[in-house]
């Protein structure tokens, strides 16, 4: 189904001349949309070790801060987080610092870079973050220093993805409790080789969030795993993967 047209969507926001428009109205709006929303897109990569490099993530659809799944009350040193502060830092100042773009510590095994973050200091060290540009190309254990003016002791960040490897062909999904589940109905994976050519052996090519058992009346199973596959026999290779969400399904 199209998405709306354009004078439906702005014929549903507030006069601003007799309301401020807030951030609630224009969430509203975006969610009666019918087209898929674009919420993932990186590589996996099975047979190199490095397994997932991200490109670009939805934080509404993927592991929010503080919780491991819908349950909340998670630390920033958790390793449940997309962003694990494995270091809290030293001397940090009080408040809110200026965004701060973090150096990859091992950019020999990543290209993964420009992530900007905001921290906020208490008692010499970081008690909460915000991620004010989302940068792309990062692995999974990717080190992060926060060079925060004034500290004298700077800030890691531990990257652990939104999509995580969790054995051969089978992906975990962080989702994000506002959100919900990413499941087989309301997600749409797609998947293309990296780096195919035409003496390239394919036996089993898929990509899907979830399994589905279609004998007898359909059932949907495995809620936040991605099952993709490339390859032949023991060989993988490398794959793009783009998902969408369906808002609403």
């Amino acid at each position: 189904m199209a998405s709306l047209p354009k004078r439906d969507l702005l014929a549903q926001l507030a006069d601003n001349n007799s309301k401020q428009i807030s951030a609630t109205d224009v969430s509203s709006i975006v969610t009666t949309m019918y087209q898929p929303t674009l919420i993932y897109h990186g590589t996996l990569e099975d047979d190199s070790g490095r397994q997932v490099i991200e490109y670009y993530f939805n934080p509404d659809y993927f592991q929010k801060k503080g919780y491991n799944g819908d349950v909340g009350g998670q630390s920033l040193t958790s390793n449940t987080q997309i962003y694990q502060f494995t270091n809290l830092g030293a001397g940090v100042p009080n408040g809110w610092s200026s965004a701060i773009t973090a150096t990859n510590v091992t950019p020999s095994t990543s290209g993964g870079k420009g992530l900007k973050v905001m921290v906020f200091g208490a008692g010499g060290v970081v008690t909460d973050y915000e991620v004010v540009v989302q940068g792309g190309g990062y692995r999974p254990g990717d080190q992060l220093r926060l060079s925060v003016p004034g500290a004298s002791v700077p800030p890691i960040i531990t990257y652990r993805a939104a999509i995580r490897f969790f054995s051969t062909d089978v992906y975990t999904m962080t989702f994000n409790v506002d959100n919900g589940f990413h499941t087989g109905v309301n997600s749409i994976p797609q998947m293309i080789p990296y780096n195919l050519t035409s003496n390239t052996d394919v036996e089993d090519m898929y990509c899907r969030v979830g399994d589905l058992n279609e004998s007898g009346s359909p059932v949907y199973s495995s809620n936040n795993i991605l099952k993709c596959r490339a390859g032949y026999d023991s060989i993988r290779w490398a794959m793009n993967i783009t998902i969408w969400r369906i808002n609403g399904a």
